[in-house]
């Protein structure tokens, strides 16, 4: 009885932030990727536009003059043809940033480098850099915050922060660690630097909401895995509904009332046994707004391949119930329309009843 309560009070709650669309009718997918050789085909396009949200990694475009460069205006230009494909689409779609390294392959990470004075220096005074030489941005420096909120702010409202002429409507931000962890970020920076860069990241996130408000769609990325502070939710960019127990699974995807991107290391190709197993796994832990998905970070055509996965179009329902261990390594769920699914720990074995009579296992 304790579980169905704490689970009844977990579905009633609202968030107060802004989240993309959310339907029980079906598994809902998210999209996280990019082209390295430019726009999306026609037809990928136009499928990521019935995508609730989509995020374009920073590897869009990479490969395209201006080769490693513009990234932010790359993504724009895929958000716009994403956007045009369904005049009407209500898909939010998100910018890859990050909160470390000052990638030069964005306009804004070159201009850092033209003002070294912003970037984290070890106790020697030197710059530190990480993978591509790439320095970090220093959120100890109220200046360098100050620019880095207008970044993402002009990312999403343009210069003025009046208007809204960018085809984005929100960002993940990746990079995020335990707070002990940054210190693998500022190699040879002081403890009292790592403190004061911590702090000051934290601040920099509180002004970065309070600019763009309640309403728009921030997701964090990073350990823990949990939602950064004022963000709308999270990535899980490793999900594997396969590998780890199904307590594990439920600890890492069950956030109530957050958005959970729930990307599956464990569904391969998109077929077969393990792709049966994480699919029951995940109708195990999903809560409103949990979307699902799987593809490599720079490969649009294996998210667009989701969508050729039939389970995708079943009929779901609300949950009637918390996930329930019933014994013997035996979790079951049942769900409004009559769909039912049950995972056979011990065996990596499960069954999906779904309520067009179809069965997934």
């Amino acid at each position: 009885m304790a579980q169905w309560i704490l689970w009844f009070i977990f579905t009633i709650m609202h968030f107060c932030y802004g989240l993309p669309n959310w339907s029980w009718g079906t598994l809902q997918r998210f999209v996280h990727c990019a082209n390295e050789s430019g726009l999306l085909r026609p037809e990928i396009a136009k499928d990521f536009a019935t995508v609730p949200v989509v995020t374009i990694e920073k590897f869009q475009g990479l490969n395209v003059p201006p080769v490693a460069d513009k990234t932010a205006q790359k993504i724009m230009e895929v958000a716009s043809q994403i956007k045009s494909t369904r005049p009407n689409t209500t898909t939010e779609v998100l910018i890859y940033y990050q909160v470390d390294y000052a990638r030069t392959w964005y306009t804004s990470g070159r201009w850092f480098n033209r003002h070294p004075e912003l970037e984290v220096h070890n106790t020697s005074g030197q710059l530190i850099s990480g993978p591509n030489g790439w320095h970090l941005y220093d959120h100890a420096n109220p200046k360098s915050r100050a620019k880095y909120v207008d970044v993402l702010t002009g990312f999403l409202f343009g210069s003025g922060g009046n208007s809204k002429p960018s085809p984005l409507d929100g960002v993940l931000i990746d990079g995020f660690r335990t707070d002990h962890n940054y210190s693998q970020r500022l190699p040879g920076a002081s403890q009292a630097e790592q403190r004061a860069w911590v702090k000051g990241l934290a601040t920099a996130m509180k002004t970065f909401r309070k600019r763009i408000g309640p309403q728009t769609t921030y997701v964090s990325n990073g350990a823990p895995l949990e939602p950064a502070t004022n963000a709308s939710g999270l990535l899980i960019g490793n999900f594997d509904a396969f590998g780890n127990p199904v307590s594990l699974s439920l600890k890492y995807a069950i956030h109530p009332g957050y958005l959970v991107e729930a990307r599956c290391t464990s569904c391969g190709s998109g077929s077969g046994a393990k792709l049966d197993y994480s699919l029951a796994v995940f109708l195990l832990v999903v809560q409103e707004r949990t979307y699902f998905g799987w593809g490599t970070w720079n490969n649009c055509s294996e998210w667009y391949n989701n969508s050729m996965v039939e389970e995708f179009s079943y009929p779901l329902g609300k949950p009637m119930e918390a996930p329930h261990h019933i014994g013997g390594g035996v979790w079951v769920r049942r769900f409004s329309t009559g769909t039912k699914v049950e995972v056979r720990e011990t065996s990596k074995t499960s069954c999906i009843w779904w309520a067009n009579s179809k069965k997934t296992g």
